[in-house]
């Protein structure tokens, strides 16, 4: 080979890499995206988890206080937890409702439940 045609074909590389460039760039941002939103499933998913397994209103509640701050997503992403917890009955055995909210960012994850509770 010529010094002529390795820069040619460098040349032709460089361009296919810059013309390639934003795809990667995007599909990295999809990437990163798509971990944050995995982080509030999953917290979802363990704030659901723990609390069903409570048989009271007092302990649903401190339960759901754990994630009180939030929680810290991949990239530094701050989620933001909701967790509401309906009026606890009068009478038992009963049923509670609770719904937890994940957000931040650009994602969020949802999720309702009944909670059989023995007593307030």
């Amino acid at each position: 080979m010529t010094l002529v045609e390795v820069l040619v074909a460098m040349t032709i590389f460089g361009l296919f890499a810059a013309a390639f460039a934003p795809i990667i760039l995007q599909g990295l941002v999809i990437a990163q995206r798509s971990a944050v939103q995995v982080t509030a499933n999953q917290t979802v998913g363990e704030i659901i988890d723990a609390v069903v397994v409570e048989t009271t209103c007092t302990a649903i509640a401190a339960r759901a206080g754990n994630w009180s701050g939030g929680v810290e997503a991949n990239g530094g992403v701050h989620l933001a937890v909701d967790v509401v917890i309906d009026a606890c009955p009068t009478a038992f055995p009963d049923t509670v409702h609770v719904a937890v909210a994940v957000t931040g960012g650009d994602v969020a994850a949802r999720a309702e439940t009944l909670v059989v509770v023995q007593g307030s």
